[in-house]
């Protein structure tokens, strides 16, 4: 579970701020934080996380910091980019793309994709004007990925954007 709310975040001091990623091995009964874990006062932000559908000691989260993977299920996370990541998704067609995108309170974001579960990442589309993007897909149209934008410091709808070849 990643903690911390990442859309309560926005000038809120840090009562919305995570503790990082926390699990567990006895279906709920107990939880406990895995080597990624802050504190409050960190002001981190971990906003999306990504279990492999192959293997679950494998998952990838996108954090204030960048995007880290983990293959040990939470012992070791290692970078993987760098940037204020808020929100992944997964391609319905191949679990190994996946789509990622930046927030920024400058106003001018970008989107990533990965086409290997999270090792590598490519910027593939910058969008002016936009602070924060969140990701849909469809198994109707397996190749379609859908990126809704708000404006800079969410003021308003910027773009609805559709990619056909994930």
């Amino acid at each position: 579970v990643a903690t911390g709310d990442a859309s309560g975040t926005l000038g809120t001091g840090n009562s919305f701020y995570s503790i990082g990623i926390i699990k567990t091995t006895d279906a709920g009964a107990t939880w406990n934080l895995t080597n990624m874990s802050y504190y409050l006062s960190n002001g981190k932000v971990t906003s999306r996380l990504i279990l492999s559908p192959h293997n679950p000691d494998i998952v990838i989260a996108a954090t204030s910091e960048g995007i880290y993977k983990t293959t040990d299920g939470g012992t070791t996370w290692n970078l993987k980019r760098t940037g204020n990541f808020r929100d992944m998704i997964c391609s319905i067609s191949d679990y190994n793309i996946v789509s990622a995108s930046v927030f920024s309170r400058s106003g001018s974001t970008s989107l990533f994709r990965s086409s290997d579960f999270g090792d590598s990442w490519e910027q593939v589309h910058d969008i002016p004007g936009a602070s924060r993007v969140v990701f849909a897909v469809t198994p109707v149209k397996p190749n379609r990925v859908y990126a809704l934008c708000s404006r800079n410091m969410y003021s308003s709808y910027h773009s609805l954007i559709i990619s056909e070849d994930n």
